[in-house]
Order: structure tokens, then sequence, then C-alpha cells
């Protein structure tokens, strides 16, 4: 079959505990053209790095035989919301740090209000920015159950008292240093040479493959073109808006977009009976984007 069209491989949603969120496929199909979603393995059953091990495959199979689909290989993209945008991004990593040059085989990437980091859950949006539709100690209970299969470390990550003083003020940290998110903040007086001494049941919270702000600088170069939308009122606004002002100090394009008006889950809310403007506005961004870079 000769290749026609770039194609978006989208990993959704869905807390790694529960069945992915699909409500926003048909309508950016709709709107934007080819586009190919699969499902994972969930938590508790199947804990980090399983969900990631079953997208990579996915999109590893798919890079293969995009041309049997009449997908040009060079033209696929990844795209994911919420926890979807964790496995997304750790996608792309994988990939880009699998090539002899650093440079990721996929054309672009678009996270939705992702879930990026388990080091910080004090970050000003986990402060100050809890809804109905996801507070800090849902995300943190989801962050246990990818890891360890169980929620018993969703009280201590909320509260910080996960990790020591000494990875506070590691390189881990300045990873999600304030500064990133307010510039006329001061950055963080990092320590060399911290131990990491976390418990073996949560060491992997610094695994960048489960936590892409975790990536070093060298490691996020390869990165392909960018979009990130964030909203306003989510606890997970500071991880997007943090990611991409990383992505950009090393060189990556990136499109960040933040809805004041926004809220977590607001893109699958775009079709009566319960439908919200701003939803449609980031729908039409996701897909602009979408159709200018594939």
């Amino acid at each position: 079959m000769t290749s026609v069209s770039g194609l978006h491989l989208i990993v959704p949603g869905g807390g790694l505990y529960s069945t992915p969120v699909m409500m926003l496929l048909t309508p950016l199909g709709r709107r934007s053209g080819r586009i190919l979603s699969h499902s994972y393995r969930l938590a508790p059953e199947y804990k980090f790095p399983v969900p990631l091990e079953d997208c990579l495959h996915a999109t590893k199979y798919f890079l293969h035989h995009a041309r049997e689909y009449g997908v040009d290989p060079t033209r696929v993209g990844v795209a994911g919301d919420s926890t979807g945008g964790n496995l997304a991004a750790a996608v792309a990593l994988k990939l880009a740090l699998e090539t002899s040059n650093n440079a990721c085989p996929l054309k672009l990437q678009a996270l939705v209000y992702p879930a990026l980091q388990a080091l910080d859950f004090q970050t000003t949006s986990h402060r100050t920015r809890e809804t109905p539709w996801l507070d800090t100690l849902s995300h943190a209970s989801s962050c246990s159950l990818y890891l360890t299969g169980n929620i018993s470390w969703a009280k201590r990550f909320v509260s910080n008292t996960h990790i020591s003083d000494c990875l506070k003020t590691s390189r881990f940290a300045g990873y999600v240093d304030r500064h990133l998110i307010d510039p006329s903040l001061p950055k963080m007086a990092l320590t060399d040479d911290v131990i990491i001494d976390l418990p073996e049941e949560i060491k992997d919270i610094v695994n960048p493959y489960f936590s892409p702000l975790m990536a070093e600088d060298s490691q996020l170069t390869g990165f392909p073109n960018t979009c990130i939308l964030v909203c306003e009122f989510d606890v997970l606004r500071d991880d997007g808006i943090m990611f991409a002002e990383r992505l950009e100090q090393v060189g990556v394009r990136v499109r960040l977009e933040h809805f004041q008006k926004g809220f977590h889950g607001v893109l699958n809310l775009i079709r009566k009976p319960l439908e919200f403007q701003v939803g449609k506005e980031m729908m039409k961004s996701l897909v602009s984007f979408l159709n200018e870079n594939l």
C-alpha cells in the first residue's frame, strides 16, 4: 500500500488503574484524520514498567509496519492525556535513547495535562489547584498503584515524606525547581553527589521512564517537536509547565498552551449534554498542532 498520510498514536489516560478514557478519540479523529489507539495492561495487577512496555511495543510495531497501513513512517506522532501523557512522554524518551544519534523516530508528541513526576507533591498547583475532577491524594494513589501495586505510599507522597532531606537538594529536585514556573524565584541550592537513599519499593520515582521530568538534560535533547496543553485548575498544571521549560532550555521545539479556565479532564467534555467551551478550545488547539506538524 502506498504511504499517503501521517498518523497519531494516542495513549489514553485513566490513572493507569482504570479502563483508559477513550472519549476524545472520536472527535479528534473527525478533525485531524488518521488516529490509532491501543490499550495497555493496568495496575495494580501490572505495575511499572509493564504498561510502558505495552505502549512501547505497540509504537515500535506500528513504526515498523506503518507502510502496510498506508502511513508514512516518518510522519508518526504520539499523544496522550493525563497518565497517557506520562506514557507518551516515556515512549518518546525511550525511542530517542535507543537510537544511535539520540533522535526520536517520532515526528512529534502532544501531551495534554500530563502526569510527569512523583518526587514533589507540594508544587503550587498540587497545593492550590485541587478540583473534584482530580485532587492530590487521588493522583498520589494512582502513582502508588502504578509503582507498587497498592496505595500504601499515597499519603506519604502527598506530604513529601517519601523522600529524604538529601534528595530534596539533589539534582532530581532541581528538575522540579519552582524557578522553572516562576523565573523571579531564586534557583534551588543543589548538592552534588547526593546518595539516593530511596526505599526499594519506590526507587523508580527518579527513573525517567516512570517520571519523565527526572530525565537529565542530555536525555531530553532527543525529544521531537512537542505540544503541551495545561489547565489552570489542575494539580498537574506545574508538571506540564516545568517539562515545557526544560525541553525548551535544551533546544526542543515546544508549544505550551495554558488554558486559564480549564480543569483536568475537560478535553473529554466537549459534547452535549456536558460540554465546556474551554474543552472545545483545547481540542481545536490540539488538532491544529497535529495537522500543522504531522
